[in-house]
């Protein structure tokens, strides 16, 4: 024998479209409607117009969120517009985050000259860092005209 036939009621009908409308996905909509998500998921299989309904209260939701991205965006919010890009075009824009890992190197430094994997020459590094290796070494050797300014131009001559 099987599970009893689950049939939403009216109320339950309404709470599901509210739902949805702001966002919700079924396993949410379910805990909210007081059944087990199981039981949505055969409810929609055997109801095509609830089915349709709830699609169309998840195009509102999506649609409102899409008109608060675009304001945001209109506001000069530069990560909403890069999120947008992304998500919508991911082959011509999503790979922003990747590009910018690629560029993550460890910097260290081996008798004061510095060791970065997978940098291979100073063209990339400039392109990487915007200056040179040197501007951000902090362990160069000091010479002896350094030397000679350290002592504020006393010397023992």
């Amino acid at each position: 024998m099987g599970r009893p036939r689950i049939d939403l009621t009216d109320q339950q009908r309404d709470e599901a479209l509210r739902c949805a409308e702001h966002g919700l996905g079924n396993e949410a909509i379910a805990s909210f409607i007081r059944i087990p998500e199981p039981s949505l998921q055969t409810i929609l299989r055997r109801d095509k117009e609830f089915k349709r309904d709830l699609a169309c209260a998840r195009g509102k939701a999506q649609a409102w969120g899409a008109a608060k991205l675009r304001q945001m965006i209109e506001a000069g919010d530069g990560q909403a517009l890069r999120f947008f890009l992304a998500r919508r075009w991911p082959k011509e824009w999503g790979r922003m985050r990747e590009e910018r890992e690629v560029h993550r190197v460890d910097v260290t430094t081996q008798g004061g000259a510095l060791v970065v994997p997978g940098v291979v020459d100073m063209a990339t590094w400039e392109r990487i860092y915007g200056r040179g290796p040197d501007s951000v070494r902090g362990d160069q050797p000091s010479t002896e005209s350094d030397d000679a300014e350290d002592d504020g131009g006393q010397s023992d001559s």
